[in-house]
């Protein structure tokens, strides 16, 4: 993609396309990708309803006396969940844009909002067990910005691997959140429970990549059936669910768990 040529905001001007058949002279050119977008936004405002509301971490340490927290570890994991679902809700809008409109500038809206949404996840996850380097996050930053300005192509796959990055990170925090709850029934109830929602959350983010997949590289034959919408709903569903976990990774930095002696 030339910088010239980023500015272009004409109708069906981006290579990047799904298999909906595109209508230009309509005023939503993918009407069922461009509604369907909606439902990454709705699980954003869910999600950011979801923090002001939720008292639950706080209501576990104050129901254990075994458990102590530092107050900048409980505003930090508030302030990370709120900020993650207020960028969740701009990837939708951002999604809404590029499917109606399929310009060139709406498409590097809409991968460079998704780059965001993951970059920020994985520094807040580094976080948790130690203050992440910034150099290292401006360097993958300017990483997905140059490749989304000349390289779309390969960009969508640098996106892919940092959201398996961040798969993997949950990974080793579940393992690490399950050691903690040897030591404090409280915090195991909660691995047990989040163990169980955190696989079926990556079975749907797996399911949705593969329709992600057969969507665009498939479209021969599938056409004209279409399966983007759907990973819109899967994809949203995944983000939410995945911030709103978030919170229990925190336990694992910003709690000391004393056993309890007799």
């Amino acid at each position: 993609m030339e910088l010239n040529n980023l500015l272009n905001y004409d109708r069906g001007s981006s290579l990047v396309n799904f298999c909906e058949t595109d209508i230009i002279e309509n005023r939503i050119v993918e009407y069922f990708n461009t509604i369907s977008s909606l439902a990454i936004v709705i699980f954003g405002f869910y999600g950011i309803m979801k923090v002001i509301t939720d008292k639950e971490i706080q209501g576990i340490f104050k129901k254990n006396s075994d458990i102590s927290i530092q107050k900048d570890f409980m505003t930090k994991s508030k302030s990370s969940r709120y900020i993650l679902n207020i960028v969740l809700v701009l990837v939708g809008f951002g999604s809404m844009y590029f499917h109606s409109e399929l310009s060139v500038f709406a498409h590097w809206v809409d991968i460079i909002l998704i780059s965001i949404i993951l970059l920020l996840s994985e520094y807040y996850l580094d976080y948790i067990e130690k203050k992440p380097s910034l150099l290292i996050y401006y360097f993958f930053g300017i990483l997905h910005l140059i490749s989304s300005l000349f390289i779309p192509s390969l960009h969508i796959f640098i996106q892919y691997i940092t959201g398996f990055l961040i798969v993997k990170k949950i990974n080793s925090y579940m393992k690490k959140l399950k050691e903690k709850g040897e030591s404090n029934y409280d915090i195991m109830t909660i691995h047990k429970q989040i163990e169980k929602k955190y696989f079926h959350t990556k079975i749907i983010f797996l399911l949705t990549i593969i329709l992600w997949v057969i969507d665009y590289f498939g479209c021969t034959f599938i056409h004209p059936y279409h399966t983007h919408w759907i990973f819109h709903f899967g994809i949203g569903l995944t983000a939410y669910r995945i911030i709103d976990m978030s919170k229990y990774m925190w336990l694992i930095k910003s709690h000391d768990v004393i056993e309890n002696r007799v």
